[in-house]
């Protein structure tokens, strides 16, 4: 693989703002806040202005640390959470792939079973009125 396409296809993902999702929601209803409602377009429009530099260095401070606070967070979620629950992950998914791979097979069988009783059927219905016309069996007179 190119790595020059890769890392392009890496900046340009890290060159827009994150998406707002439903953990940022939930964070910003508990009166928090993310890097995705900070990175809003009205967002950054209402911290512009004429600000002194010492205040603008004692925000963007202040911002690394919620910044680093929120890694922190996903960090604990990823160690907590996520690591220790991937086993059982695994383990139900394989569980509910071969409960489809068996359903499947019975399907299968049961539509051979059914194609194949259909066929019968159909050879039944023409043998049926064929020995209808033919009559009697004659005896050879």
């Amino acid at each position: 693989m190119d790595k020059k396409g890769w890392r392009a296809r890496i900046s340009r993902r890290f060159d827009k703002p994150p998406l707002c999702q439903q953990i940022d929601r939930e964070i910003r209803d508990l009166g928090g806040t993310t890097s995705a409602f900070d990175y809003m377009e009205d967002e950054i429009q209402a911290e512009k202005g004429d600000i002194p530099i010492e205040q603008r260095i004692a925000i963007l401070n202040e911002e690394n640390r919620r910044l680093s606070c929120e890694l922190d967070y996903y960090n604990c979620l990823i160690q907590d959470v996520l690591i220790p629950l991937t086993p059982r992950i695994l383990f139900h998914t394989e569980a509910l792939c071969a409960a489809a791979q068996r359903s499947d097979l019975e399907i299968k069988r049961a539509l051979a079973q059914d194609n194949q009783m259909r066929s019968q059927t159909i050879v039944v219905r023409m043998d049926g009125p064929r020995k209808m016309h033919e009559g009697p069996p004659s005896d050879g007179r």
